[in-house]
């Protein structure tokens, strides 16, 4: 062997990490264990800007602890924090899906309005079509209407005349329904036999009369009727005859009215 390999001062050490690493396996430790103390070395060296561990003490070791409690502090912080963010997400999911439901709610609305609207439209159009047809129908009526007020004014020309004839009628029949002065049948009678001559006795132009007149035989005129119901046809007791108040025949010595003929059993006058 050479005289530099036996010298002890010119062997290099291992390094640090390296030491670390030959004691934790000279003990046995895991390697989780062996990975864990080796992180935290790591920390402390580059905590305290690469200084080596020789070189610092109990100090520098509480900075560190201080400085990892601040971090777990703050960790704790962050992990409130995020429990509280996330909190508000599920909130907000939340109101999210009830925004998508009402949303679809909405647009459902929206689609039934559109087809409503759709069938109103079609409605307003059969409408319109509808209420060109009346307008068409109600012109036809006029026209008619018009064609029927030009038929209808002569037809009322004819009216006023029936009407002035039937006017006019009616006073005639109204004057001849009045009561008239009639003189009785055996006056007449009597002026009859006195106007007329005698046998034997000259005429008015001194011839000798032929015939005389016999005032025994009525008239036809003044013959009885039958009594028969012209209504009924009833005869005989059942026929009445009474006065007839609204013809006077004669007013000497007093008011003699005329007869009339009633039936009893139908009420009819003649």
């Amino acid at each position: 062997m050479s005289q530099d390999s036996q010298n002890p001062a010119n062997v290099k050490k291992p390094k640090l990490l390296d030491q670390v690493r030959n004691a934790l396996r000279t003990k046995h430790y895991s390697m989780k264990t062996e990975e864990a103390y080796i992180h935290w070395i790591k920390k402390y060296i580059f905590f305290h800007n690469k200084r080596h561990p020789k070189e610092m003490g109990e100090k520098e070791i509480n900075q560190l602890k201080n400085q990892i409690n601040q971090l777990n502090s703050q960790s704790s912080n962050l992990n409130n924090l995020l429990l509280e963010k996330d909190n508000q997400i599920a909130k907000l999911n939340s109101q999210l899906m009830t925004l998508k439901s009402s949303s679809e709610s909405y647009q459902n609305q929206i689609t039934q309005l559109t087809n409503e609207k759709n069938q109103l439209e079609s409605q307003t159009q059969s409408l319109k079509q509808q209420l060109q047809q009346m307008e068409q129908d109600v012109q036809q009526v006029q026209q008619q209407n018009m064609a029927l007020q030009q038929q209808l004014t002569p037809l009322q020309q004819k009216i006023t005349q029936l009407q002035q004839e039937l006017s006019y009628k009616d006073k005639r029949i109204q004057e001849l329904k009045e009561p008239k002065a009639v003189m009785p049948s055996t006056l007449a009678q009597q002026s009859i036999s006195s106007q007329a001559p005698s046998f034997g006795e000259p005429t008015s132009y001194g011839a000798p009369s032929s015939t005389s007149f016999d005032t025994t035989t009525p008239s036809p005129a003044l013959s009885t009727d039958r009594r028969v119901c012209p209504s009924c046809g009833a005869s005989g007791f059942a026929i009445k005859e009474v006065e007839d108040r609204s013809k006077i025949v004669s007013y000497i010595p007093k008011p003699i009215y005329a007869k009339k003929k009633v039936c009893t059993k139908c009420g009819y006058e003649f």
